[in-house]
């Protein structure tokens, strides 16, 4: 095998990307260059940020899911291509998107904005040189913009949509109350730290653990022993690989796909935890916590088995007349893993198109139970492809696109 398909293959375990992809961009690359090329100041800071507002995603928590909802990416110097997986793209853009509403805290990141080119809708900042180029169709835009801005209270300001040219005052508030007390190198170098993370987010992409939930979270706070405006990470997570596996991976010096040197200084392992602590050159810190948790079932939720004699493959149309569709939705719903009956459940057509959906209670999640059934190798009425796209408003509605149908769940009175 030759150097090449060698490195390929080693950056595909942590970017998830194509290796023809992987392959290509290898080759354009000097024999002093890393599989995984740094991003440029700019672009760190901006895969930094956008990294952060990850972390109030909602509804990513199904072993199927990975880290983050980032399926793959490809790195380059002054851009980064990421996909995102189903179906959750509404949801990201909701959570990284900036966002004020009516007496409470700025939601998303200031100055953020959204324009989309060819097949990619581009995440740009106004004060920032880089880019995020996440990969969408027109149609999926579409749905995105026109659920993004719904349920939100009377005054919401949405400057991404409302001034896409030009910093809001509400914004240079928030970019004030959120910038760095000390910037300079050791900002800079945080910033480098989490985009070298989100390049790498593959690695965390391992088996789950037994009986546990898969969930990942991140957050960052000052070293408060210090006054240099240093930060420390905390990369949370309940699957394999654990800590010190995971920081295996990132520091061993002899691996094309490691933290770049000034990244990955020294480690030091918690004795008790087993977490383990990464030190960068001017003193900033990642503490990679493996934290399984007990996958504890919802009130009065049915346990779905994922094991058992494997639904037989079905070839079907991607989208489908809409009455089929709620029949299809309803089974899942009231079926043999449902949690009410079908009289129970109050359905309405939407004058907008797609069905309106009234259950007898909120105690259970009504689109965890969909995706669950989905993945499930037992249960032919759904199938991963057919739920594709999420979206959770602010008046905690949720609605749902099942194979081309829009289906809005309402809280219950």
């Amino acid at each position: 095998m030759s150097r090449h398909k060698l490195l390929a293959k080693l950056r595909t375990t942590a970017t998830r990307e194509p290796h023809s992809v992987a392959r290509r961009a290898i080759a354009t690359l000097s024999l002093c260059n890393q599989v995984i090329p740094e991003a440029t100041d700019g672009q760190a800071r901006l895969e930094s940020l956008f990294l952060s507002s990850l972390d109030h995603l909602h509804k990513v928590e199904h072993h199927e899911d990975p880290p983050f909802a980032i399926e793959r990416c490809t790195p380059g110097h002054d851009a980064l291509i990421v996909h995102i997986a189903r179906p959750h793209l509404t949801q990201v853009l909701n959570a990284c998107l900036p966002c004020a509403v009516p007496d409470q805290d700025f939601m998303g990141i200031p100055g953020l904005r959204v324009h989309r080119s060819g097949r990619y809708l581009v995440l740009h900042h106004l004060n920032l040189a880089g880019r995020i180029l996440i990969e969408a169709s027109q149609q999926q835009w579409m749905w995105a913009h026109t659920w993004l801005r719904t349920g939100s209270p009377t005054g919401t300001v949405w400057p991404w949509a409302e001034n896409p040219k030009n910093l809001l005052p509400i914004e240079h508030d928030a970019l004030a109350w959120r910038a760095p007390a000390r910037p300079g190198p050791v900002a800079a170098e945080a910033a480098q730290l989490g985009s070298a993370f989100l390049r790498r987010l593959g690695l965390l992409r391992g088996t789950p653990v037994k009986g546990c939930w898969p969930f990942y979270k991140l957050w960052s706070n000052p070293r408060y022993t210090r006054s240099d405006g240093s930060r420390l990470m905390h990369l949370e997570w309940g699957s394999h690989p654990d800590a010190q596996e995971l920081a295996r991976m990132l520091t061993d010096a002899r691996s094309a796909i490691a933290l770049p040197a000034h990244l990955r200084q020294r480690t030091q392992v918690h004795p008790t935890t087993g977490w383990v602590r990464l030190h960068t050159a001017l003193g900033n810190q990642i503490l990679l916590r493996h934290n399984p948790l007990e996958d504890l079932a919802l009130p009065g939720e049915v346990a779905i088995p994922d094991r058992g004699p494997h639904r037989p493959p079905v070839l079907r149309p991607a989208h489908e007349e809409d009455s089929r569709v709620l029949v299809q939705v309803i089974d899942a719903l009231t079926g043999e893993y449902g949690q009410f009956t079908t009289e129970e459940l109050r359905v309405t057509r939407r004058a907008q198109g797609g069905w309106d959906l009234y259950p007898p209670t909120t105690a259970f999640g009504y689109l965890e139970h969909l995706r669950k059934l989905a993945f499930s190798r037992t249960y032919p009425g759904l199938w991963p492809a057919d739920i594709e796209d999420t979206a959770v408003f602010y008046d905690g509605r949720e609605v749902v696109r099942v194979r081309g149908v829009d289906f809005v769940v309402h809280p219950a009175c």
